[in-house]
């Protein structure tokens, strides 16, 4: 008997026995195989999303994140990331207090153990609108011989957000350097502190900020000299203040010793008698008086007399 009609005699001969043991032991390395598998578990942190929720609305008291307790075969589970899992809170439809079942999407053949929270309490408020001026204020030291104008574009900004947020808002500010010129800016809200509030949107977030310079003003008190009208015979003239206090650029004011005054005299010539008239005052451009003396005029003749 050859070879090969050997090794077919010893395969058949009692094959359904050993047909059998080879099932056996293949069902025994399938159910082990799986057993092994379907007991793994995992937990991983899902991003919450508040689902239905109005422009005009924002949920008060919703988690950022829930944690996912899930199973199954441990190919997919260890391959398994937070991306593949959602998380949702459907508050389509509601105002105010509201407690929702959270609702958890898994992918096919992982099992959802478990979520927490599962429900949440929360709030949905609404949210308001409020128009404020803008505040600019300077960083740094402006210089000490001009004075610096502000002028924000657009002076007015829109704040959005929840009205509990909103009144705690007492101005809003700006800030600029302390130089001429042009500056952007992003304007803030903050309370009666100064502290800025937060979870408020402002509407522009960036405005223009321009910033003019002119000679500082500085004042001082000298002396008036008074010049005897002209056309007035017999006449003479008393001030009511010796000095007057005039204000301008110091670099100005620095060059002036006195002013000239003069007196004006009504129309026609003033007849004799007493006269209490104003005194115009000689004053150089950029320079103004802070006060507006006053003369008596004391005429005994008119000019014209012969």
């Amino acid at each position: 008997m050859s070879l090969l009609q050997r090794l077919v005699t010893v395969a058949v001969h009692n094959w359904p026995q050993k047909l059998g043991a080879l099932v056996l032991a293949f069902v025994m390395w399938l159910a082990i195989t799986s057993s092994s598998v379907t007991t793994t578990q995992r937990s991983m942190l899902v991003p919450l999303a508040a689902e239905g929720v109005q422009q005009s609305q924002v949920a008060v008291g919703v988690p950022k994140m829930v944690e996912v307790n899930v199973s199954g075969p441990s190919g997919r589970i260890d391959r398994l990331r937070a991306d593949n899992v959602t998380a949702t809170l459907d508050l389509s439809g509601l105002s105010g207090e509201f407690q929702q079942q959270v609702s958890v999407q898994t992918p096919g053949g992982v099992r959802l153990v478990g979520v927490s929270p599962n429900h949440v309490i929360g709030f949905l408020e609404t949210v308001g609108n409020r128009d404020m001026a803008v505040t600019v204020a300077l960083s740094g030291s402006p210089p000490s011989d001009k004075l610096l104008s502000l002028t924000a574009r657009p002076s007015t900004v829109t704040l959005t957000g929840q009205q509990q947020a909103l009144q705690k808002v007492f101005r809003v500010v700006a800030v600029a350097p302390a130089r001429e010129g042009q500056a952007r800016a992003h304007p803030y809200p903050v309370d009666d502190a100064g502290v800025p509030v937060q979870n408020v949107k402002v509407t522009p977030s960036d405005i223009t900020i321009d910033v003019t310079a002119q000679a500082a003003l500085v004042s001082k008190r000298v002396p008036i000299d008074l010049a005897v009208p002209s056309g007035t015979a017999n006449a003479s003239a008393s001030l009511s203040q010796a000095e007057v206090e005039i204000a301008g650029p110091k670099d100005v004011l620095a060059g002036i010793a006195s002013v000239k005054g003069t007196v004006q005299l009504p129309t026609p010539a003033p007849q004799p008698g007493r006269y209490t008239l104003p005194v115009k005052l000689d004053l150089p451009q950029g320079v103004s008086a802070l006060s507006s003396p006053t003369a008596v005029l004391q005429v005994t003749r008119p000019a014209s007399t012969p």
